[in-house]
């Protein structure tokens, strides 16, 4: 599975990198891997790509969420801070149940879902729903989750997957997706004479 998921990851970045540059990782603790985070820029308003898992029939495909502009960007950084904080509270609840999901009171940004099977794909309007999910094996979780539906060809179909399952996963993230250090990357003249 870690050789199929590496593959995958490197078609990825393969993929889009002729648009956008990889601007860093983030860590899914649940499968003990690196995603990449690639970011392109317009006049400092921002899109960040986010790897996550997605498989379109029974194979694998390179599944990406496409957040674009800054307010969105926030958006999707106050959700994840909304998650982290009910993730925390439910999980000292958790108290060895297993088999069980429900729904974080969050708002989701708005995102495209993009996927390589054969070609690109896109769904312009996914609906994601965002879930504290703690599977049979008793780890909790934080899972955004939904069915895209390819834009040019609507019989096909990618299920997608991000997932999130200790602090430190959020609060990577989170730090790596901020604001003021896409404007560092980006633009890191301006900051050279501070």
């Amino acid at each position: 599975m870690k050789k199929l998921l590496v593959s995958l990851f490197a078609l990825f970045a393969f993929t889009f990198s002729y648009a956008q540059e990889t601007f860093g990782r983030y860590h899914c603790s649940y499968y003990d891997c690196d995603l990449e985070i690639l970011a392109s820029a317009k006049e400092a308003d921002y899109d960040i790509y986010l790897e996550v898992f997605g498989t379109c029939g029974d194979t694998m495909s390179g599944t990406t969420f496409q957040i674009e502009g800054n307010k969105n960007i926030r958006q999707f950084i106050d959700a994840l801070e909304s998650m982290k904080k009910q993730f925390i509270e439910w999980s000292s609840e958790q108290n060895g149940r297993k088999g069980y999901e429900k729904r974080f009171d969050v708002n989701l940004p708005y995102f495209k879902v993009l996927w390589h099977y054969s070609d690109l794909h896109y769904d312009y309007h996914p609906t994601p729903k965002a879930r504290f999910v703690v599977p049979d094996s008793g780890q909790c979780t934080a899972v955004i989750s939904g069915e895209a539906t390819a834009s040019d060809n609507e019989s096909l179909k990618n299920k997608y997957f991000f997932i999130l399952s200790s602090v430190s996963d959020f609060d990577s993230l989170i730090s790596s997706i901020q604001i003021d250090k896409l404007d560092e990357y980006f633009y890191p003249d301006l900051y050279d004479w501070w």
